[in-house]
C-alpha cells in the first residue's frame, strides 16, 4: 500500500511540475508517419463465420498545417490554435485469416482532418482528432465466390474517423503521438449490399516540423483571444434562416431480403440491388451565440420515387404476407422536426441533426421508425447569398444508414 501511495505522489509530483510549465506551440507545416494495428468490430454475422482473426497492420501518411497566433485568427483562437491537412491510410485487410475464398481487398484512405490541443504544456498535449474523406477498394461482392465482401461493394466507400490523442514533443522540431481511434467505412447506401467496417486503431505517430516550437512567452495564446475578436473577422451573434433542398439515392432493402436472403439458390442471387432517387427540402432557424456554435431547430420533408414504394409494397407482400400489407399505407412523403447542431470553421462546418417523425406511413417496416439523424459537413459561399453545399448521411437509430443526401441551401 506504501509503495502504491508513494507512486501516486510522485505521478501527482511530476504532473505538477509539467502543469506548471509554459506550453509550446509549434507553427508552420510538418509531416508525420504513422504505423500500428486496427482492429475490426465486427457487426455482420457472415464475416463473423468467414473471418478467423480481427487485426491487422496499418500506415498512414499526413501533411500537416499547425496555426497560431502568428497566422490564425478568430475561428484558430477559439479552437485553441488547432492542426490541420491531409492524410493518406493503408490498411492491409489481405493480412486477416479467412475461411474459404471470400476476403476484404485493402483499402486506401484519401481524408482531411483536424486535430485539436485541449491540454496544451511543455512536454505534453493532449486532445482529439477528426477526419473525414473516400476509401477506395476494388473487390466487389457476388454472391457465389466473394460473398464475404457484403461489407464494402463498391470502388469508393466514405470514412469517418475520430478519436483521443496524446502528444510528446521530442524536440523542437520533433514529437511522437500516440492515438487512439474509431474510424467507420461506410458508402450510406449508395450501393447495397455495403454494411460498413467499423475498426478501432492503436497508432504511433513521428512528426517532424519545418520550423523550431516557440514557447507562449514568444506568442501571444490564449492571452490574446479578446484581442483576436476584435481583429478583422470579428464574431457577431445572429439568427440564421436557411432553405435547404436535395437529393440521395435510397436502396429497397426489402429487395434484398426477398431476391438474395430468402433465395436459397445461389446462382439465382442477386449481386445488387436497384437505386431510387429520393428528394428532401428542409427550413432550419440557427442562433449563431458563438463562434464555434450554432444551434437551433429544424423541419424536414423527404419524398420517395412512386417506383420505389411499388417495389417496397411487393416485396414485402412476400416478408409479411397480404393481411400486413393491406393494413399498412404506402405514402411517398413524410416528415419530422429536428433538433440542428453546426460546428463552425470559418466558412467551413461540420453539422447534425436528430429528428422525430412526425409523419411516416411509408409500408410495414418502415413506418416502425421513430428518429432519424443525419451527421455531415458543408461549405458556405457568403458572397454568394449565403449559398451553401451540403453532403450528409442520414441514418435511423443511430445505425441504420438510409442514403447519402447531396444538397444546396440559401439564406434568408
Amino acid at each position: 500500500m506504501k509503495k502504491v501511495l508513494s507512486c501516486v505522489i510522485l505521478l501527482a509530483s511530476v504532473l505538477g511540475v509539467y502543469a506548471s510549465e509554459r506550453p509550446v506551440y509549434n507553427q508552420g507545416w510538418s509531416f508525420s508517419a504513422t504505423g500500428g494495428a486496427s482492429y475490426m468490430l465486427l457487426t455482420n454475422e457472415e464475416m463473423r463465420k468467414m473471418m478467423n482473426s480481427h487485426t491487422y497492420p496499418v500506415f498512414d501518411l499526413r501533411a500537416c498545417c499547425a496555426t497560431s497566433s502568428a497566422n490564425g485568427g478568430l475561428y484558430e483562437a477559439a479552437y485553441n490554435y488547432p492542426t490541420y491537412g491531409i492524410g493518406f491510410t493503408y490498411s492491409n485487410l489481405n493480412s486477416i485469416e479467412y475461411s474459404g475464398s471470400s476476403h476484404l481487398n485493402d483499402i486506401f484512405d484519401l481524408y482531411a482532418f483536424f486535430e485539436r490541443d485541449m491540454i496544451r504544456k511543455r512536454h505534453f498535449s493532449f486532445g482529439y482528432e477528426l477526419l473525414f474523406g473516400l476509401g477506395f477498394s476494388d473487390n466487389r461482392y457476388n454472391p457465389r465466390d466473394n460473398n464475404l465482401n457484403e461489407a464494402i461493394n463498391s470502388p469508393v466507400v466514405f470514412d469517418i474517423g475520430m478519436g483521443p490523442y496524446v502528444r510528446f514533443p521530442l524536440s523542437s522540431r520533433f514529437e511522437l503521438d500516440a492515438t487512439l481511434e474509431f474510424r467507420h467505412h461506410s458508402f450510406g447506401k449508395l450501393s447495397y449490399p455495403n454494411s460498413g467496417i467499423n475498426e478501432v486503431l492503436g497508432l504511433i505517430t513521428a512528426r517532424y516540423y519545418l520550423n523550431d516550437a516557440v514557447s507562449s512567452d514568444n506568442v501571444c495564446g490564449t492571452v490574446c483571444v479578446s484581442d483576436t475578436f476584435k481583429g478583422k473577422s470579428s464574431f457577431r451573434e445572429m439568427l440564421s434562416y436557411e432553405i435547404y433542398g436535395g437529393a440521395g439515392v435510397e436502396r429497397c432493402v426489402e429487395e434484398w431480403d426477398v431476391y438474395n436472403t430468402m433465395e436459397p439458390d445461389v446462382s439465382r442471387k442477386v449481386s445488387t440491388i436497384n437505386a431510387y432517387p429520393k428528394f428532401f427540402f428542409s427550413f432550419h432557424t440557427t442562433c449563431r451565440y458563438a463562434a464555434k456554435f450554432s444551434s437551433g431547430v429544424g423541419v424536414d420533408m423527404f419524398c420517395s420515387t412512386q417506383d420505389y414504394m411499388d417495389s417496397l409494397e411487393k416485396c414485402e407482400r412476400v416478408l409479411y404476407g397480404d393481411e400486413a400489407v393491406d393494413n399498412a399505407e404506402y405514402n411517398r412523403f413524410n416528415c419530422g422536426l429536428s433538433l440542428v447542431q453546426n460546428f463552425h470553421y470559418g466558412n467551413f462546418a461540420v453539422w447534425g441533426l436528430v429528428g422525430a417523425y412526425l409523419y411516416n406511413h411509408t409500408g410495414v417496416s418502415n413506418s416502425r421508425r421513430m428518429l432519424y439523424q443525419k451527421i455531415g459537413v458543408k461549405y458556405c459561399f457568403p458572397k454568394v447569398s449565403g449559398f451553401t453545399l451540403s453532403l450528409c448521411c442520414k441514418t435511423h437509430h443511430f445505425s441504420q444508414a438510409e442514403m447519402m443526401e447531396f444538397g444546396v441551401a440559401f439564406k434568408m
